[in-house]
Order: structure tokens, then C-alpha cells, then sequence
């Protein structure tokens, strides 16, 4: 897909110099479809493209096990895990129907479950292991198997391999792999117009789509980044820190802490929030959020832009493995999850306000 510049985009920058005492409103639906077309659907497609390339990364290692190709595997997975992250800020639609964080990313997963079902008996196949509990497969699954701290790179590449036939740690990469692509493209297809077309159902809110309205439309995509801040500032960092257990760190609650992606992960969910919120996606730019927004009060979407700075600067703050920051930067630590709340309340409090969305609230919520 090409850049693509809509014109209701030029309309809406023009209003950003407008008085703010003067409410303007914008095609709620030109903003969907270009948050569809723009953001949403090559999010997805970035993810799944990675997941498959994921899946092969694994069956090279396992074909030929080298602490070469366990590099390449390492880097693939990152790079899937952090794919995902992005794509996981929307979950609605087809996430949720394909039960997408059960398959792929189920916190905490259970590390010793996955030794054992490696160890065990059963075949470990592409059906079976999508039988496995959430806990004992997906990218987190993964992450034990290729990144074990607690051993040498040649011990682990030795684990993988087998004589004639791939050791049982093989074939449970290869199946969890081949799991999380197959689904990741049946994923991918549900939001294109001859998949499961969810992209035309979003883009055509209102208008005869199973979405009744565009306020219907906009209340899902505010709530998606709200719920998505939520588990960045609170599940990510502020368990971890210890602001939930009376001010001791809990390292042991970070998630990817074996890969050391945890940081890096809350920023790429950040990066989701940016794109939806902005309307901009690598070389697409169109309508985000901040069309609306900015229509009807100038201040306050420079406010949302400038806390999305200061959320990304807080992270960069960051620069230890998350398990030993909450040890050793605290303050930074402290300070990343005080700027997340500090967007979290301008979205969910301000921009819903403004925009007249209602918000649904979370478990977490009022912590």
C-alpha cells in the first residue's frame, strides 16, 4: 500500500492554528477507514509476516542446530514479540474471536509446564500443542526454550540436537512455531475485505456494518488505547516496581524477563498507541484521532502529543533489563509509569470528555 494523504487530513491540519471556542466536526468515518487502511490492517500484516517468519527461523535451527541459527531464531523472536506488541493494542474483532492472547502471548506462562511437556511422552505436533493450557506454549513458550539464562549458548544448541530425529525440544519449537504463523495469518486474513473483512466493518461503522454507529466505532478504538495504557503503566511496570505490594520489587513479576524484552516491549505497545492516536504508520499517514481532537480543542491534542514524547523519553530513561531496573533505577522506573498514567488520564478523562466516548473500565482501574 502506498502513502496516502487524505484530503479531509489537509482540512483537519488546517484547523490546528483554529480557535478552540468553536467545535468543528470531523468525518468520523474518513478517520476509520484511514485508521483501518493506514494503521490497523499493515499493523496485522507486519505481525503476521514476522510470526511466519518466526516459524522458519525455527525450523532452520532445528534442521541444522548451530549457536549461529539459535541467534538468528533469537532475533526473529524479538522481533515478532515486538510486532505483536503493537498489533495487540486492538483487541477487538478478530483478537478476540481468534482467542489470539490464549494462542500467542498468555501471562505468566508457567516454565516448568514447559519443561515437563517437553519431557513427557505425547507427541508434540501442531495440534497438539494448540490442546496445551495458554500457559505452556505462544511466544512466551518460546522465550524459555530458546533463551535460558542458566545455561551456555553450546549447552543449549546441544539440547536441540538429536542424531536422525530432532530432540523433543525441537519439535516443540518447530509445532509452537507453526501454531502461532498458522494462526497469525488466519488472523491477518479476518481483517482484509476477503477474509473476514473486520477492516470493512470498522471503516463502515453506521453505515449497514455489524458496528451500529461511529460513536460506537470511536468508543472501541479510544477504549482499546486506554485499556492498552492501562496494562503498560500498571500489569508492565508498577507490579514489578512494587508500587502494588507496599513498595517492594517484585522482579519476578516482569514479563520476558529471560530475552530482557520487557522494556522494549511497553515501548513497542506505546509506539500502537501512537500510531491509532496520530493516524500514522511507517510511510502511511492519514485521519488518527487526533483530527478529532484537534477539530474541537487544539490544546488539548498538543497535550496528548507532547505526554506521547514524554512517555517514549521515560522509557528510553530506562536502560537496564526491566528485572534489575526496579532494583537499581527505580526513579526511572517511577518516572515512566507516572507519565503513562499522565496519558492514560488524558485519554480516557479529556479526550473522552471531549469526544463524548464512554469509557469502560478494567480491573485494574482505580488502582
Amino acid at each position: 500500500m502506498t502513502k496516502r494523504s487524505s484530503p479531509w487530513l489537509v482540512a483537519s491540519l488546517s484547523l490546528l492554528g483554529a480557535c478552540s471556542d468553536e467545535a468543528v466536526d470531523i468525518d468520523r468515518n474518513a478517520v476509520l477507514r484511514d485508521l483501518t487502511d493506514n494503521v490497523l490492517i499493515p499493523t496485522c500484516a507486519r505481525y503476521g509476516t514476522s510470526a511466519r517468519a518466526l516459524a522458519t527461523a525455527l525450523d532452520a535451527l532445528c534442521a541444522s542446530p548451530t549457536a549461529g541459527l539459535l541467534g538468528q531464531a533469537r532475533d526473529q523472536w524479538w522481533a515478532t514479540r515486538l510486532a505483536w506488541k503493537e498489533a495487540q493494542v486492538f483487541q477487538a474483532g478478530p483478537f478476540e474471536a481468534l482467542r489470539m492472547q490464549a494462542t500467542v502471548d498468555w501471562y505468566p506462562v508457567d516454565a516448568s509446564a514447559v519443561e515437563a511437556t517437553i519431557e513427557g511422552g505425547d507427541p508434540l505436533t501442531v495440534d497438539s500443542v494448540a490442546s496445551l493450557g495458554a500457559n505452556r506454549r505462544g511466544l512466551p513458550g518460546l522465550e524459555v526454550v530458546l533463551f535460558d539464562g542458566a545455561i551456555a549458548d553450546e549447552a543449549l544448541v546441544a539440547r536441540l540436537r538429536g542424531g536422525a530425529s530432532p530432540t523433543r525440544r525441537c519439535q516443540y519449537l518447530v509445532a509452537v512455531g507453526e501454531q502461532i504463523a498458522r494462526t497469525s495469518e488466519a488472523f491477518v486474513a479476518a481483517w482484509q475485505p476477503d477474509g473476514g473483512a473486520y477492516g470493512r466493518a470498522l471503516a463502515t461503522a453506521g453505515q449497514g456494518s455489524t458496528i451500529a454507529t461511529t460513536r460506537e466505532a470511536v468508543d472501541l478504538v479510544v477504549n482499546q488505547l486506554s485499556n492498552t495504557l492501562e496494562t503498560l503503566q500498571v500489569t508492565r511496570l508498577s507490579i514489578p516496581e512494587g508500587s502494588r505490594s507496599g513498595g517492594t520489587p517484585q522482579p519476578d513479576r516482569v514479563e520476558s524477563s529471560r530475552s530482557n524484552a520487557s522494556v522494549a516491549e511497553v515501548g513497542a505497545g506505546l509506539r500502537g498507541v501512537r500510531a491509532i492516536y496520530l493516524g500514522t504508520y511507517g510511510s502511511r499517514i492519514g485521519l488518527g484521532l487526533t483530527s478529532m481532537v484537534a477539530a474541537r480543542s487544539p490544546s488539548l491534542d498538543r497535550s496528548v502529543r507532547a505526554e506521547l514524547d514524554a512517555c517514549e523519553a521515560s522509557l528510553r530513561a530506562i536502560t537496564l533489563p526491566l528485572q534489575r531496573a526496579v532494583l537499581e533505577q527505580r526513579p526511572s522506573v517511577d518516572a515512566a509509569v507516572t507519565e503513562l498514567g499522565r496519558l492514560k488520564r488524558l485519554l480516557r478523562v479529556d479526550v473522552a470528555n471531549l469526544l463524548g466516548v464512554t469509557i469502560s473500565f478494567n480491573s485494574n482501574d482505580g488502582d
